[in-house]
Formats: C-alpha cells, sequence, structure tokens
C-alpha cells in the first residue's frame, strides 16, 4: 500500500499568520525603523540583530508549514482583548520618547497576535520565537555597569585564590609590574546578548518543557559570564607571569573571550542538540476559524491613532527670546524637521556688554528630547556638573576642550509650561500628547561663558530662563 505524499503547501492558518505577520511589521515600522543603523553599526552590540532576524524568520516559517488547526473562540477573544491595550502602551511609549520601550511592546504585541490565528501550541512556540529578537533591542545597556561591577567582584577572588600580588582599588588591579583597568569594555555584555540569543534559539529548537527550556538559555548565559571572567583573569595573570610582555597584555585580548564562549557554546548546543523532528507541530484542529482581519484591527489601533495625531501636530515657536529688559537678540541658526523645530538665539546685554545663548527644540509629535549630554555639545562645552537643582531647571558648569568654562541652564518642558527631570517630562509629555493631541514638549537650554564671572552667567541665564517662562506660560 503506498503512503500518501504529505502537501509541502503550508497550512491554512500559518498563511494567516505571514499575512498578520506582515501586517504588523509594516503598522509599527516607526519603532522598527531605528533597528537597521543599530544593528549595521560595527560599534554596536546588537551587530547579530540582522541574523537573529532571519533565523527566527526561517524558523518561524519551518514550524508553521506543517501547523495544522485552528484557535478556539475563546483563545481569539482573549489575545483580542490583551492585543489592544498593548498597542495603546505602545503608542503611549513610541510618543513619550521611549524608543526601547516602544520596540519590546511592538515586540509582545506581535507575539500576542499569534494567539489570535493559531491554534495554542503552535500560538505559545512562535510567539516564544519571536520573543528571542529581544535580545536585539536595545534594552541591555543599563545592564553594563552591573556586569562590571560584578566581572570585577569575580576577578578579585581568582586574584585571591591564585595566590597573585594584586591590589584592587576600585576598577583598577595593581599589580608588580603595572596597573590593569577592567573597563566598561570588560563587563561582557555584549557576549552575555549573544548567549543569550544563542541559548533562545536552541532552546526554542529542545523538546524540553518550560523549565527545561529556561534551564538552557541560564545555561548559556552562564557559559558567556564565565567566558568574559576566564578572559578578564587570563590577561591578569598573563601580564603577571610575563611583567605586562603578553601579547594578550600588549595587542589584544578581545577574542579571546569570543573564542573560550565559542568552545562553551559548542559543549552546550551538542549537549541540547534538537531531534529531527523539532520542527513539526501536533495540533490538530479544533475550534472556529479566526480572520486575520480582527487581529489587524486590534493590532491597528495604536498606529491609527499616531497617523491621526501626526496630522493633526503642528510644531509652533513661540515668539523668542521674550520681549522686555535690556537684552537684544539676534535668531543665529534654525532648524525644521517634519515634526520637530529648533532654534538658537544669541543674546547680548545692552548695559554690561554680557552675552549669552537661548536654544529651544520644540516637538510636535512625540516626547524625542534631547538629553543633558547632547544639549551640552549643543552649547559647544564638552562636560559638565551640576551645580544648582532647582524645581524647573537645573544649572551645569561646564567647560570645552580647551578649558573654556561657562554656564548651562538645562530645562524640560511639557504642556502649559510644565517644567520637570528629563524622564518626567517625556512621560508627561506623551500622556498630554495621546489625550490632548497638542505640542507635547520641549527642551530649553541657556549657556553663557565665565569670561568674566560664573557668577554673572549665573544670574544672567536665570534672569532669561524667568522671562522665557514669564512669555510663554
Amino acid at each position: 500500500m503506498q503512503t500518501p505524499r504529505r502537501s509541502t503547501l503550508p497550512a491554512p492558518n500559518s498563511v494567516r499568520f505571514a499575512v498578520l505577520l506582515f501586517a504588523c511589521v509594516v503598522l509599527y515600522a516607526p519603532s522598527w525603523m531605528p533597528l537597521p543603523g543599530l544593528w549595521f553599526d560595527a560599534d554596536s552590540r546588537y551587530t547579530h540583530g540582522w541574523l537573529l532576524a532571519f533565523a527566527v524568520g526561517g524558523l518561524l516559517f519551518a514550524s508553521l508549514r506543517s501547523a495544522a488547526g485552528l484557535p478556539p473562540r475563546r483563545q481569539l477573544r482573549v489575545s483580542l482583548l490583551l492585543i489592544v491595550p498593548l498597542s495603546l502602551a505602545w503608542l503611549l511609549a513610541f510618543l513619550s520618547g521611549l524608543t526601547a520601550g516602544a520596540q519590546v511592546l511592538a515586540l509582545f504585541v506581535l507575539s500576542t497576535a499569534a494567539f489570535a490565528v493559531l491554534p495554542f501550541a503552535a500560538a505559545l512556540r512562535s510567539a516564544s520565537l519571536l520573543l528571542v529578537l529581544l535580545t536585539a533591542v536595545p534594552i541591555w545597556d543599563h545592564a553594563g555597569p552591573y556586569l562590571q561591577q560584578l566581572t570585577r567582584d569575580v576577578v578579585a577572588v581568582l586574584i585571591g585564590l591564585t595566590g597573585i600580588p594584586g591590589e584592587i582599588d576600585g576598577y583598577f588591579v595593581q599589580l608588580p609590574a603595572g596597573v590593569f583597568e577592567i573597563a566598561e569594555g570588560c563587563n561582557g555584555l555584549q557576549i552575555l546578548i549573544a548567549a543569550l540569543s544563542l541559548g533562545g534559539l536552541t532552546a526554542w529548537l529542545s523538546e524540553r518543557g518550560v523549565r527545561g527550556r529556561l534551564a538552557i538559555v541560564l545555561s548559556f548565559a552562564v557559559a558567556g559570564l564565565v567566558a568574559n571572567w576566564l578572559r578578564v583573569y587570563v590577561v591578569i595573570l598573563a601580564g603577571y607571569l610575563t611583567d605586562m610582555q603578553h601579547y594578550l597584555v600588549r595587542q589584544e585580548h578581545y577574542t579571546l573571550g569570543w573564542s573560550l564562549f565559542a568552545v562553551f557554546a559548542a559543549i552546550l548546543v551538542f549537549t541540547f542538540r534538537p531531534s529531527r523532528d523539532a520542527l513539526q507541530s501536533a495540533d490538530r484542529p479544533a475550534g472556529r476559524a479566526a480572520l486575520p482581519f480582527a487581529a489587524v484591527l486590534a493590532a491597528g489601533c495604536g498606529p491609527v491613532l499616531l497617523a491621526l495625531l501626526a496630522v493633526v501636530s503642528k510644531p509652533e515657536f513661540a515668539e523668542l527670546p521674550p520681549p522686555g529688559g535690556d537684552w537684544l537678540a539676534e535668531p543665529t541658526a534654525s532648524l525644521d524637521g517634519s515634526y520637530s523645530l529648533r532654534q538658537t538665539v544669541a543674546l547680548r546685554s545692552v548695559t554690561t556688554g554680557r552675552t549669552a545663548s537661548l536654544f529651544v527644540e520644540r516637538h510636535a509629535l512625540t516626547a524625542a528630547l534631547s538629553p543633558r549630554e547632547r544639549l551640552i555639545q549643543q552649547a559647544g562645552f564638552s562636560y559638565g556638573r551640576v551645580l544648582e537643582r532647582h524645581p524647573q531647571f537645573d544649572l551645569l558648569q561646564v567647560v570645552d576642550v580647551t578649558g573654556r568654562q561657562g554656564i548651562v541652564l538645562l530645562a524640560y518642558r511639557s504642556r502649559a509650561g510644565v517644567a520637570g527631570t528629563y524622564r518626567n517630562v517625556q512621560l508627561r509629555c506623551g500622556i498630554s500628547k495621546l489625550l490632548l493631541a497638542d505640542t507635547p514638549c520641549a527642551s530649553v537650554m541657556l549657556s553663557a561663558d565665565c569670561s568674566t564671572s560664573c557668577a554673572d552667567a549665573i544670574a544672567d541665564t536665570t534672569e532669561l530662563y524667568a522671562r522665557y517662562s514669564e512669555h510663554t506660560g
């Protein structure tokens, strides 16, 4: 008796999921657009993003090609009820200028949408695979300082156990022949991100349960951390044994950590290697067919509202600078963007002859405020430290590469002139934009040189900001 040949055509529900996936990628394009530049940046920790995206796409197609079955009504309703608040949360994060947060929420929308067109088992596998892409989203940088501290502590223990005569002061290791610094680049974050990516794919291909797959991911993460710890320790050991003359000390030791991790990863991949039928699905038909347009409508509520807000958004400047007093103003530069306006104004006091500069950056669509470091560079300085913190603004003493000193006043203003800290104003502006559809916020910076007196510069910038606030409300 001849066995019927299995069809190589994709199952209907997998086609619906592919359509839904494509629609979500298009709808949430504002969040995806920054990622290619990040993935192509040679200095980025996320250069694996393109490879991971192709791997996830290929595995999704291979697993869904044989999937069968349809989601029951209850699962469809629950998934739609979850997609809508996730989409609105994405909109709030996007309007608040929280780029990485919006990207994470967009991935959660994609993962949740799988439950609207696929049976539970297939949807769970698809969602877990999509979430592996979180390792290609720039949310891991905040872990750098903690990993750096952990690396220092572990290396200190290893030095003590092996009897190396080294003294640790902060992140510096003092040896008889020289000094090592456990710098930010020694924290092992990039190896850890790669380990989580590879561990996530390996765990997804395995046939273990949830605990077993989590154990696989944890094993890869530990392997990445250990590889970096050994790298730092071996370099210090080589410096001690060769009086700082070893190749790893004088030339390069970056590839040592990756080589160690490659060995550990090969062992783990062989240990947890998948079986031949790992990509096969055992789902059976159940329930009513779920049409993709319902999930597309639910997922599209946030992007559609964003498009409507973009239509009504009109970035406008108040008259700059405010009239009155003995200050004369002359606009020196302006830049108009799609939804943002930037203007620089030179100010000069008729009475004292002192000068200052006013920079205002207003955004009409998102709260994409410029952080402190970028504003300081905009004023022509390279470094700043906070002198005074006020409820409405911060005063900083700044210097440039030539040693020139100055005073910078920074303020972030939201609707109705309410000012606050960078993050608080970002969130407040996003909520204001979402609920009221008004121009959300502005970055305001006043700068003055300390050529005569820093006290005079502080008095001038404070006076000018008071005039600006009074004029703009």
